[in-house]
């Protein structure tokens, strides 16, 4: 393989290495987020428990405590979804650091 050729295959699995860590990163904030707008929903929907007056648990109510732990499910499911992603960027990541070893002459064991 010319030098050129070598460069030139190097800059492309440098490229897709930065692409796999930029998306990483991205879902691991967006992963972040979600944590803490759970723990933010648990914090409200315990409020509306506790400061509710007592034997006034009406539909209103009910409502918006159901809403919540809705929304709650939800979050827990994007958050589900969000670290088989990072999972599946970690592969990728993995791959191109095999392949860019190969490309530059030498299998190097993970010391991991």
């Amino acid at each position: 393989m010319t030098d050129e050729r070598l460069a030139k295959e190097a800059s492309v699995l440098m490229h897709t290495y930065e692409d796999y860590a930029g998306i990483r990163a991205k879902l691991l904030k967006e992963k972040e987020q979600s944590q803490d707008e759970i723990a933010s929903i648990s914090e409200r929907i315990e409020d509306l428990i506790i400061n509710a007056p007592t034997g006034d648990r009406d539909k209103k109510l009910h409502d918006e405590i159901t809403k919540a732990k809705d929304k709650r499910k939800r979050l827990r499911e994007k958050i589900t979804e969000t670290n088989f992603k990072v999972r599946d960027c970690e592969i990728q990541i993995k791959r191109v650091e095999l392949e860019t070893r190969l490309l530059l002459g030498g299998i190097i064991v993970d010391e991991d």
